[in-house]
């Protein structure tokens, strides 16, 4: 059976029709919540049985559900709460036509000047009534900059106030919801209560909104309580930050601000961009849709799928759900809220915390296949508790305030119905990501099982384009058995945040593996720009048949895990190292084996922390071939600062290193095809082929070119 849905339709009438009928008598139907009720109620005891509909209802066993061209203006989040009984498939004809749309269309704008540059302003008297704070601007199918100050690069916390001389920093220790500004950086600027600083921590940002200034002591006060010190314990310095959402940072072409208190949005247009040509759109809904089953009444959303669906423009706000504790509150924090009313400014990592624009809770067996998710304000896709069988096949997500996609369900201790897991995440197209919550991940999987993550093309983010559990430490947890494959990520951290990966992993996790991945281009702001980074507690996870290079810090390091097989990758050009470990423990860490590591004027392996290479080694490495392009290979290094004694930052050559590790391996040139090109392809008297190493197939990895027998492919562009 077809049902239709078009801009002219009703949902008082059947669907059955793409078009009205003459007279209005019948026709499409409005909406998709009244698509789902139209199907439900031919599933209703006794309507089967009652004409028009006896035939029909008796042979029903899908329905597709056409959607007819055209921007569907959301006036509230698209909601469905109870399966239709059957297949039901939304689809547009082609990828484009159909746009489901959380904002509006801003007209008005009149020519002007500010600051001597070409301006574009228009009153917008909801604003001004306070029913519409919107929080970002769409110009031309492009994000517009929101004004910011400093316009590039970022400014440095003068003195991060309330601690005492001595006390013991770091994470997990109180925040604060004031600082000191360095002279100069900070002054009373106008609409000062819409301001907000972004301080950066490591690898989260602190959105901190500003509740005064003082000019005299320089002192900033914010409603919201840093999760972390803003002191960095590793370097004791202050965080580096921004102020958003500044009147006096509109000054370039691109940047906008909206003026709360007066009403008006001002806009300064790009060279070429004129008025009577501006498509112009704000935000209006944080939820584009929301699929949510009863658990406990043992209902699922069941059947539901979407096809060639656009959907844009969505809100971002930051949760009520980052609470704060009283002891962060009684240790310093100033502002006169309560514990209740005030949160904290950021959630714990990887924005967590932030929602999906596309939610879905227990759900089953429902897809989006070819849609694209664009202007977002959240992540793009959250599967929460409860969603099993789920399929995100060949969709295109980009420009989103936070990530792509989120996954999440419930623990050992909770009830079977909330778990979350066999889902297929395969084939997506997710880039520029975490445009207001930096910390963003691509897909974020944490407490969730057997799944598949393959195939996607992730890049251009500034945290971590694929994270897998969430346990800290060896503790059991139903994270297990996810496989990780053929995707390739990119273009990741660029500068600004640190300790991320572009694959991360937590905790134990039996039968996971991460295979046939191309990692590439990871950029940390200090330290931690992995390519894959096992972190604390990973184990029993297979890490096979990866192409890693390009890094700032080590390719691989492992923070502490164990029993972690690591073996038949090429990791080559990190510039802190090629591998890495980073706590040394009793039991073994890792083992290495027929793995192609290559450097360029740095060493291969890096003690961190605290492990010391000169001493009894954590990790069986074997089988390996070693090279270092500049013919100067040093085999190991210890962290300067990371061990004690003597052997801080000391070095050890090869006939040394080989006493104490590497059984089997050799130092020889691999014979790459074009290895500082990104073509890793093997000659075919490749020394690796001797050991063991067998050849890398990358044909399912997206986003490559140029195919090659042994590594790698040359990546477009």
């Amino acid at each position: 059976m077809d049902l239709h849905i078009s801009l002219e339709g009703d949902d008082k009438w059947s669907g059955r029709y793409p078009e009205p009928l003459p007279g209005g008598k019948d026709g499409p139907l409005a909406t998709v919540g009244g698509a789902v009720d139209a199907i439900s109620r031919l599933n209703r005891p006794g309507i089967r049985d009652s004409p028009p509909w006896d035939h029909i209802a008796s042979t029903l066993s899908a329905v597709t559900v056409t959607i007819h061209p055209g921007v569907y203006h959301l006036p509230a989040t698209v909601k469905i709460d109870g399966s239709p009984g059957i297949p039901v498939v939304f689809r547009a004809k082609s990828l484009g036509e159909v746009v489901f749309d959380g904002g509006s269309h801003i007209e008005g704008w009149r020519e002007t000047e500010h600051g001597g540059r070409r301006a574009w302003v228009c009153d917008i008297p909801e604003t001004r009534d306070g029913e519409w704070y919107f929080k970002q601007l769409f110009v031309n199918g492009r994000r517009a900059r929101r004004a910011r100050l400093p316009k590039e690069g970022l400014f440095r916390i003068g003195e991060a106030t309330g601690y005492v001389s001595g006390e013991q920093l770091g994470w997990g220790r109180p925040g604060r919801n004031h600082f000191r500004a360095q002279k100069g950086d900070f002054c009373e600027f106008r609409n000062l209560t819409d301001v907000e600083v972004v301080a950066l921590h490591y690898w989260i940002e602190e959105r901190m909104p500003v509740s005064g200034f003082d000019p005299v002591s320089g002192i900033v006060t914010s409603t919201r309580v840093s999760r972390a010190p803003l002191i960095q314990d590793w370097g004791n310095q202050c965080a580096p930050y921004y102020i958003d959402n500044v009147f006096e940072g509109l000054s370039d072409p691109g940047d906008w601000y909206l003026d709360r208190s007066g009403g008006k949005c001002w806009y300064l247009p790009l060279d070429g961009e004129t008025l009577n040509a501006a498509d112009i759109h704000a935000p209006r809904l944080h939820m584009l849709l929301h699929m949510k089953g009863d658990p406990c009444g043992g209902k699922s959303v069941e059947l539901v799928s979407f096809e060639n669906i656009v959907f844009r423009h969505s809100e971002w706000s930051q949760p009520a759900t980052h609470g704060v504790p009283e002891s962060f509150l009684c240790s310093g924090a100033t502002h006169h809220e309560s514990p209740e009313t005030m949160g904290l400014a950021s959630g714990p990592q990887a924005a967590a915390a932030i929602p999906g624009a596309v939610r879905l809770e227990s759900c089953r067996n429902c897809s989006f296949k070819s849609c694209r998710f664009e202007h977002l304000g959240w992540y793009a896709v959250e599967l929460e508790r409860g969603c099993t069988g789920i399929r995100l096949l060949d969709n295109e997500i980009f420009d989103t305030g936070a990530g792509g996609i989120k996954l999440n369900g419930g623990d050992l201790d909770e009830p079977d119905h909330s778990r979350t897991g066999i889902n297929r995440i395969t084939g997506n197209h997710i880039h520029q990501l975490g445009k207001v919550f930096h910390a963003g991940v691509g897909i974020l999987a944490r407490r969730t099982f057997q799944n598949v993550i393959s195939c996607n093309h992730i890049h251009d983010l500034y945290y971590t384009g694929i994270s897998v559990g969430w346990v800290w430490g060896y503790r059991e947890s139903v994270t297990r058995e996810n496989l990780i494959s053929s995707n390739h990520i990119h273009d990741v951290g660029q500068g600004l945040l640190s300790d991320m990966g572009g694959i991360y992993t937590l905790g134990a996790q039996p039968g996971t593996e991460i295979r046939g991945n191309v990692i590439h281009d990871i950029s940390s702001a200090t330290y931690g720009g992995w390519a894959i980074y096992p972190d604390e507690g990973t184990s029993h996870v297979l890490i096979e048949d990866n192409v890693c290079y390009n890094t700032n810090c080590a390719v691989f390091h492992q923070h502490y895990g164990r029993e972690n097989i690591v073996r038949n990758n090429i990791f080559a050009f990190g510039r802190g190292g090629i591998v890495a470990l980073g706590r040394k423990e009793e039991h073994e860490s890792f083992i290495l084996y027929r793995n192609i590591i290559v450097a360029d004027s740095h060493f291969i392996y890096e003690g961190g922390y605290g492990w010391d290479v000169f001493g009894e080694g954590a990790f069986d490495a074997h089988m390996n071939i070693l090279w270092d392009t500049s013919g100067n290979l040093v085999a190991a290094r210890n962290k300067v600062g990371g061990t004690t004694g003597k052997h801080s930052g000391k070095k050890i050559g090869w006939r040394a290193w080989r006493k104490l590790n590497d059984l089997g391996s050799i130092v020889a040139d691999p014979l790459f095809k074009d290895p500082l090109n990104g073509d890793f392809s093997l000659d075919a008297k490749s020394p690796a082929f001797a050991l063991g190493f067998k050849t890398i197939c990358l044909d399912e990895v997206p986003g490559l070119v140029k195919r090659g027998k042994g590594g790698g492919k040359r990546r477009r562009g």
